[in-house]
């Protein structure tokens, strides 16, 4: 589950992370649990897009899940949910 604020600040840490984690195994499927995120903004979407990106090349599905309403409108609004899954 990801938590606290998915912003500028945050992002690049997240993002090594998430990519040391991609690349060291094949996924069949990931989930990001937006349960416990309080704010994003373009730098989370970015993120999330570029996550996208890696593991769909990889033939990996990611799906979204548990965004709060502000986080699932901004999502929404993004386009996000037109390329992955909401869970």
């Amino acid at each position: 589950m990801l938590t606290g604020e998915l912003d500028h600040h945050a992002s690049e840490q997240l993002r090594e992370k998430l990519d040391e984690m991609i690349s060291r195994r094949h996924y069949r499927r990931v989930v990001f649990d937006m349960g416990g995120v309080s704010f994003m903004d373009s730098s989370g979407i970015g993120i999330l897009l570029g996550r996208y990106k890696k593991l769909s090349q990889n033939g990996c599905a990611m799906e979204i899940k548990g965004a709060r309403d502000g986080i699932d409108k901004i999502i929404k609004m993004a386009g996000l949910y037109q390329i992955t899954r909401k869970r």
